[in-house]
């Protein structure tokens, strides 16, 4: 009966520390999407803003 118990005891140690990784390797990738999002928003904005400065430069 000890052993079972112990072995459960382990089993569900590993089961809840696979699932902590899991989980902070999710919030990582979320993490990391939302950068690179926000890094193509910069992008885009630089082109507009530049498109407006040669717009008013020329006309």
């Amino acid at each position: 009966m000890g052993a079972d118990f112990q072995f459960c005891k382990r089993n569900y140690e590993h089961s809840l520390y696979s699932l902590f990784f899991v989980i902070v390797y999710m919030i990582s990738e979320v993490i990391s999407r939302e950068s690179e999002k926000r890094e193509e928003e910069r992008k885009v904005f630089k082109l507009i803003s530049f498109e407006f400065k040669m717009h008013i430069k020329y006309n």
